[in-house]
């Protein structure tokens, strides 16, 4: 199917206002007529493609994840550190989307994570679960929500350190 490049400005347009907005303002103080002003839209326009805000972030956060899935699906998983710096890369390169939906929605950071762990399966059960029995799902969950907090400060506090700086600290820890 053939790209609409008019489809593609226009929500472009919309995301990079509400963007805008969400700096300004919590999102439930957000309205479709002040999105629809900042971008220069139709209210139709708007609800063409969203039913409400919500369904904005809601089809963000599932764009966010594809985008994630397809970068997790490229790399082989022998290599923790290869994979991890390219989904961080993936991360920073769209950077303005992934911190509105990590900051409005905190699970994806999670479900992606999940993601990588679906990945790197075989790798993570020789490297993660060496504790005894009784231990190793202690351990696990303590390594993925740890990672996924590391994940998210990163994000938060703008990116400064590269995504090949993150991806070895953390592979240094799954590790």
């Amino acid at each position: 199917m053939a790209r609409d490049r008019r489809v593609e400005y226009t929500k472009m347009v919309i995301r990079d206002s509400f963007i805008r907005l969400l700096k300004e303002k919590p999102m439930n103080k957000i309205t479709v007529k002040e999105i629809c002003e900042l971008a220069d839209i139709n209210r139709s326009t708007f609800y063409k493609y969203y039913l409400d805000p919500y369904d904005w972030i809601e089809q963000a956060e599932k764009e966010c994840l594809k985008t994630s899935q397809e970068v997790i699906d490229r790399i082989d998983s022998t290599n923790i550190e290869v994979l991890l710096t390219e989904l961080f890369e993936t991360i920073k390169a769209n950077y303005e989307t992934f911190s509105v939906v990590f900051t409005n929605h905190g699970n994806l950071l999670k479900e992606i994570f999940a993601l990588y762990l679906e990945k790197a399966e075989s790798r993570l059960k020789d490297t993660i679960l060496r504790n005894p029995e009784g231990s190793q799902k202690w351990e696990c969950y303590f390594r993925i929500y740890g990672c996924t907090g590391i994940i998210g400060c990163w994000i938060k506090d703008g990116m400064e350190q590269s995504p090949k700086e993150v991806a070895a600290y953390i592979a240094s820890l799954i590790q």
